[in-house]
Parts: C-alpha cells; sequence; structure tokens
C-alpha cells in the first residue's frame, strides 16, 4: 500500500443534460425510460430522469485508460460500486489517488477512483487493478 495515496487522475466534466442522459442512453442501447422519460423517473420515486450507469462509468474508465496507457499498461479489471444517481444539469469530478503500487504480481497497480457532483455527492467508486509491461493485457472487468 502506498502511505499517502497519490493523485494520478483528475478530470472535471461539464454538466450534462437531459438531451446528453437521452443520447447516451439511445447510443449504447438502454431501453429503461428513467433515462429520458420524467413521468416514468417520478413514477420510480426520482425527482428527475437520471443518467445510465454507464455513462459515469464509461468516463471513470476513460480517464484511467488515458492515465495508464501513458505508463505503457492497461486496466486488467474494475470492481465498481454504484452509490447515488447523477441527474440533469449536474457536472461531474473524477479523482483518481494510487493505492497500491502492487497488488498481486509485480507490475500491477491498484488505482481507487471515484466520480461526485460538483458538490461532492458521491456517484460511483471504482478500484482498478492496471497491469503494466508484458503482464499488460485486454480488460476484464
Amino acid at each position: 500500500m502506498v502511505a499517502d495515496p497519490e493523485i494520478v487522475i483528475q478530470k472535471r466534466c461539464d454538466p450534462f443534460d437531459r438531451i446528453d442522459f437521452a443520447r447516451y442512453s439511445m447510443a449504447v442501447g438502454d431501453p429503461n425510460h428513467v433515462h429520458v422519460d420524467g413521468v416514468v423517473a417520478a413514477e420510480a420515486g426520482l425527482p428527475d430522469v437520471i443518467a445510465s450507469g454507464g455513462l459515469v462509468t464509461a468516463l471513470m474508465d476513460e480517464c484511467v485508460r488515458e492515465w495508464v496507457e501513458t505508463k505503457g499498461g492497461r486496466i486488467h479489471s474494475a470492481q465498481r460500486r454504484f452509490r447515488a444517481p447523477l441527474f440533469p444539469h449536474r457536472g461531474i469530478h473524477i479523482e483518481g489517488r494510487l493505492v497500491a503500487e502492487q497488488s498481486e504480481t509485480p507490475d500491477e497497480a491498484v488505482i481507487d477512483v471515484e466520480a461526485a457532483t460538483e458538490d461532492r455527492e458521491l456517484i460511483t467508486t471504482t478500484t482498478y487493478v492496471v497491469r503494466f509491461g508484458r503482464d499488460a493485457r485486454s480488460v476484464s472487468s
């Protein structure tokens, strides 16, 4: 473990609107109307439509992929926990900390990444195992 986990990823995303949610939902074939229809969202007990969890995780994955590829590695695995929905008109701040330089094998690292709203409401947390050198293999989640 790293004594003081180093921040290795920081990214801010502009606020998303309902159209962004609908476009993403259609692009990935997510048929859940809670992402596009306010009436359906209200019937589900939500104050508004919500982003597909895939939208937030795709942003997180891209941040980690960009960082790890600069080091000659790849994402090996990811374990996620969804904590709160993302509503329209809220931006996201993604921050990743290097928490272990080696986990089970040499040339491996663990990065804890959080996605939160601008007002620090935690949306999703993900622990990534990344591999470098000849241990860098394709992604598995």
